[in-house]
């Protein structure tokens, strides 16, 4: 075959086509322009569509969309932008379908900007978690973390300290992360530290850095040193030894530095140790400028070092300083608290010469000086010198003068000087405003201090709290406390004194207190265990109010307390003291000779007297006239008055009753306070605000004119865990007599009441009741102590109250054993209200009784006093009939009928009627469970609870009731039994281990031991019949009295535990069990038969 060759025509024409018709590729330089160009502008159209749409674009869409229409991908500087916009336009809710995006679609690497801002964004939204989160998440978004997203993120958290508390946590992860801390990462976490105070956590940052070869910045040395100056609660001698350590480190101070040291050493009071920080400056090679040498010369004044200041004064005129200002003002205060008045002055005409004119500091620092120095008369040369040359005389000016006058008791020239200041439109300091008021009512001015305050308002002066203070302690009204006792024995004088001590404890002003004892067993050992207490409350008022402690009772709180300094081991040792006296003389029975000789009152026992035949013993232990009757920080002591009222065994004495009148007469002549509280002598104060809280009710302006009296409950301190005896009265104190105050207020329950003295004495209610009580605040006495004694033993008497209204339509009634309730119930009826006030922390704890026959023997008193009301013409529903509310009269009824409920008190039905009456008895216990345990009571308390409603209803309402139907019968008296204070140790003990006392013969006992064992034989027999005849009809009968025996066995175990199983001396007699066992068996033979 023939070659063609390439000059041939054909092979021409075969290249040109060739050429013609082949495709080249295109170079890579051109394709990269073409993707580069096609991106932007898919760019430019995704920055019109989100800059031209006024609505919520969702950018994401926009994003795909724009590049799709270019055919190219998505760049990393366009989902930065579409971050940016979303952050910008408050749209961040559409960031996180951004970022999956990102994540999960997009192949690029990410760059690190995109999520520093985006940290930032979290940061300024205080979203910190977030931001960790994002920081972490960092690696799946094909994105390499480095130490400026790291820094980032720790700028974020160091912004708020609990974001600080995360950075450890955030510091060990990156390690995994391979990040490096630079130095930049430490000055964001030291500015941190520094900014919240922790410098020393900086500090050990540094020996970090020091470990890790990196630099330290020499600002970060100077931060840390300014925020340890500037640290108040660090010591001085912490700041130096932090200073120590930063300089072991490298740092070298520089003028500032220096400065900030010698600042906080003068501000410590270290003048000395400023001046030798002024000579190593020096030799450091920095020149000390006028401020340092200010600083240094005001720290060696501080120290009165006046040569060492006079000595740098010359050394910076030498070095060539002028001084300024506060320099010439440093140095006249020095030479005015040398008292160089004169070389003050002539100060002045040096700072002239120099060009330094006094200021009005200058001024006022002399003048102040010369007026402590008492030199009045240079004092008003002076100030003539200063308004001859028309210096501008400020509020500070007017300060000095006026607290001076007020000083010298000059409140005439202090008030013009007031009212002058005002007229020039200067407005006083709180401080000095409250010390005229304070004087003035100190004074007794108390009305011009009014007029004053309201004056002064008019004219925009604000008091400070001082003022208010003083103003309302003033306008609170006084107290009289009465604290009745009667037997030594079973109520004994340390106990009595404890309570004593507590009352005159009270944060309330101590000079409008007073506290009278009524010692109805007229016994020497109770005069002597308050004449004790009136010395040792010298030391230990001062002390309470000091610490502020809880609760006053120095018994109460040293059982609990802990040493707290030198002073509380003063005090407790000299408690221990008076308490070794007071046993030591009860226990001997007698007070010595020797003691005898301490008191003039000791002269009133007479041999042959006793506690029910006595003469009437008034001394006043405390008189508040006296100026020696300060406590040891010189302040004045509440009074403290003993009362023993004449007995005579011919003469009725009307109990409780007849103490509390007599101590109304006697205070009325003595101190006639408008308020009375009458406590029990083992209730002590366990809230010293509680007459303050009192007085909240009784001084309110809208409805105190119609308060008569305000009743705290009766608490407890030595209840056990589950509170055996229920001697706690948790839903009736917690509940009930609160509910009351609906319904025109609570009952008086005897003990732990606030009183209005006027109702007491018999007024009656009217719409114009008004007290003024700057009037009732004062009484002034004129006669001596013997005087008042002697006039006070009339009215304490035993004839006094012969042929008066005492007792019946004035003070506390008679009568009953419960005069407590009727004289509440006649107060109401005179129109007036109560308030019940149950505060978190309890007003007042006493003691409970500790045994059995003690608790139903109280209750024995309370259920027949209270039946005793309601036959007796003082039945609610009579003599309160259209004179308080019928709701009220039923809710007294509730209480008076306790003794009649004692024959309802098991009720069997055999009927289908049963049926209703059982879902009653289900509902009405599950109630009563939920509302005990409501109200703090425990499921077992809540047991013992309802024994306790068994055992009172079948023994103390029965005795109760029979005892009122006999004496109505004639055939016994009234009595009032003192409940015992005190308990054998073997029984105490029993009591806190919360096991039952019995360990005494009571008829009591063998009612609730005859019927506990016949429920035991029923119940036996009960079963013998259903399970031997087993016959279903018996079970139908005796079905129902089975559970209700067995319910009562169940609740009755302590009482069985204590007839045949304990051993102990509290288990029940013999005696009792043998008669009960007698008698329950023939009982049950007769039922039987």
């Amino acid at each position: 075959m023939p070659v063609l060759s390439s000059s041939s025509p054909r092979s021409k024409y075969h290249n040109y086509y060739l050429r013609k018709r082949r495709k080249w590729p295109h170079p890579v330089y051109k394709a990269r322009w073409h993707e580069k160009l096609s991106q932007q502008h898919a760019m430019q159209a995704l920055r019109q569509q989100a800059s031209s749409s006024s609505s919520p674009v969702n950018l994401l869409s926009t994003l795909i969309s724009s590049y799709a229409l270019y055919n190219c991908d998505p760049t990393p500087n366009s989902y930065h932008f579409v971050i940016k916009t979303l952050i910008k336009t408050s749209q961040s809710h559409y960031i996180p379908p951004v970022l999956y995006q990102l994540e999960k679609v997009e192949k690029f690497e990410t760059p690190e900007s995109i999520f520093t801002d985006l940290i930032e964004f979290h940061g300024e939204n205080e979203e910190f978690q977030e931001a960790i989160d994002l920081f972490f998440r960092l690696p799946d978004f094909r994105c390499t973390p480095s130490v400026d997203s790291l820094n980032c993120l720790l700028s974020v958290l160091c912004k708020r300290k609990e974001g600080l508390e995360v950075v450890p946590q955030v510091l060990l992860k990156s390690r995994l992360m391979n990040i490096r801390l630079e130095e930049s990462s430490f000055c964001i976490l030291i500015k941190a530290l520094c900014r919240f105070k922790k410098p020393k956590n900086a500090i050990s940052l540094l020996f970090h850095m020091v470990d890790h070869e990196i630099d330290i910045d020499r600002g970060s040395f100077s931060l840390i040193l300014l925020t340890l100056c500037q640290q108040n609660d660090l010591k001085r001698n912490e700041v130096i030894d932090s200073l120590e350590e930063m300089k072991k480190l490298g740092f070298c101070l520089d003028r500032a530095d220096w400065v900030n040291v010698i600042r906080l050493l003068v501000k410590r009071g270290n003048g000395k140790e400023g001046l030798e920080a002024l000579s190593e400056m020096k030799s450091d090679g920095f020149k000390p400028d006028v401020i340092c040498y200010t600083m240094v010369m005001d720290g060696l004044i501080s120290e009165r070092d006046y040569e060492g200041a006079d000595q740098l004064f010359d050394e910076m005129l030498v070095m060539g300083l002028v001084p300024d200002i506060n320099t010439c003002n440093v140095y006249v205060n020095g030479l005015c608290k040398q008292n160089k008045f004169d070389d003050g002055i002539m100060m002045l005409s040096s700072m002239e010469e120099i060009g330094c004119k006094p200021n009005t500091i200058t001024y006022n620092t002399l003048l102040s000086a010369i007026y402590e120095n008492g030199e009045l008369s240079k004092a008003s040369d002076f100030l003539k010198l200063v308004r001859g040359k028309g210096v501008f005389v400020n509020s500070r000016t007017y300060d000095i003068m006026i607290d001076r006058m007020v000083k010298e008791d000059d409140m005439s020239e202090a008030l013009d000087l007031l009212k002058e200041m005002v007229s020039k439109s200067m407005v006083p300091q709180p401080a000095t405003f409250d010390e005229i008021v304070c004087r003035l009512c100190k004074n007794g001015l108390f009305s011009k201090a009014m007029n004053l305050l309201t004056e002064m308002m008019g004219k925009n002066v604000i008091p400070g709290c001082r003022s208010w203070e003083t103003l309302y302690e003033n306008m609170l009204p006084g107290v009289d406390i009465f604290v009745c006792t009667a037997d030594p024995v079973i109520e004994p004088p340390l106990m009595v004194i404890n309570t004593v001590l507590s009352m005159m404890a009270y944060d309330y002003p101590p000079e409008k207190l007073n506290i009278y004892v009524s010692d109805d067993g007229g016994s020497e050992l109770t005069f002597y265990a308050l004449l004790e207490a009136s010395r040792f409350s010298k030391h230990w008022l001062p002390f309470c109010k000091r610490y502020k402690i809880e609760p006053r009772s120095p018994s109460a709180y040293f059982a609990h307390a802990s040493p707290i300094n030198n002073e509380w081991s003063f005090i407790k040792n000299k408690y221990e003291e008076m308490r070794k006296r007071i046993d030591d003389t009860t226990s001997l029975g007698k007070v010595t000779e020797e003691m005898r000789k301490e008191h003039k009152g000791f002269h009133e026992w007479v041999l042959g007297s006793n506690k029910n035949d006595h003469q009437a013993i008034i001394q006043i232990l405390i008189d508040q006239r006296d100026p020696e009757a300060r406590d040891t920080d010189g302040k004045s002591l509440p009074g403290l008055v003993y009362v023993a009222r004449e007995k005579r065994p011919e003469w009725h004495h009307n109990f409780k009753a007849g103490a509390m009148n007599a101590l109304i007469r006697v205070s009325s002549k003595i101190s006639n306070n408008p308020f009375i509280l009458n406590v029990d002598c083992d209730m002590y104060s366990n809230n010293s605000e509680s007459i303050r809280d009192a007085m909240c009710f009784f001084m309110d302006e809208k409805r105190s004119e119609k308060i008569a009296f305000v009743q705290f409950p009766q608490n407890h301190d030595n209840l056990t865990r589950n509170d055996i005896y229920s001697n706690a009265l948790m839903v009736i104190n917690d509940v009930e007599l609160g509910s009351l105050d609906s319904y025109g207020g609570c009952l008086y329950i005897g003990s732990g009441c606030f009183h209005r003295r006027d109702t007491l004495c018999g007024r009656i209610y009217t719409l114009d009741t008004k007290i003024n009580w700057e009037k009732q605040n004062h009484k002034e006495i004129t006669e001596s102590i013997d005087a008042i004694e002697n006039e006070c033993k009339i009215l304490v008497s035993c004839s006094y109250e012969h042929n008066t209204q005492w007792g019946k339509e004035m003070g506390v009634k008679y009568g009953c054993p419960v005069e407590d309730i009727i004289t509440g119930l006649s107060i109401k009826c005179r129109g007036w209200r109560s308030v019940h006030l149950n505060p978190k922390r309890k007003a007042f704890l006493g003691l409970s009784p500790t045994t059995l026959l003690q608790t139903l023997i109280q209750t024995k008193r309370w259920a027949e006093g209270d039946f005793q009301i309601f036959l007796s013409q003082y039945c609610p529903l009579v003599f309160g009939h259209n004179k308080i509310p019928l709701r009220l009269q039923i809710s007294y009824c509730c209480y008076l009928l306790w003794a009649a409920n004692c024959w309802a008190t098991l009720y069997y039905l055999s009927s289908y009627w049963f049926l209703p009456f059982a879902y009653v008895f289900v509902g009405k216990y599950a109630y009563s469970l939920g509302e005990f345990y409501w109200l703090g009571g425990t499921i077992k308390g809540w047991w013992n609870d309802q024994r306790m409603w068994l055992y009172r209803r079948l023994t103390s309402y029965l005795f109760g009731f029979c005892d009122v139907v006999f004496k109505s019968m004639g055939f016994t008296t009234s009595g009032f039994v003192i409940t015992s204070k005190v308990s054998e140790e073997d029984a105490l003990q029993r009591y806190n281990k919360e096991i039952m006392e019995f360990g005494a013969t009571s008829p009591m006992f063998n009612i609730l031991s005859t019927l506990a064992l016949v429920n035991v034989l029923s119940f036996v027999n009960g079963v013998k019949w259903v399970v031997m005849d087993s016959d279903i009809n018996h079970f139908r009968e005796l079905g129902i009295q089975m559970v209700l025996c067995g319910l009562i066995i169940l609740i009755n175990i302590p009482l069985y535990e204590g007839m045949f199983f304990r051993k102990d001396n509290g288990s029940m007699p013999s005696s009792v069990t043998f008669q009960s066992t007698i008698l329950a068996v023939l009982f049950c033979a007769v039922a039987i038969i």
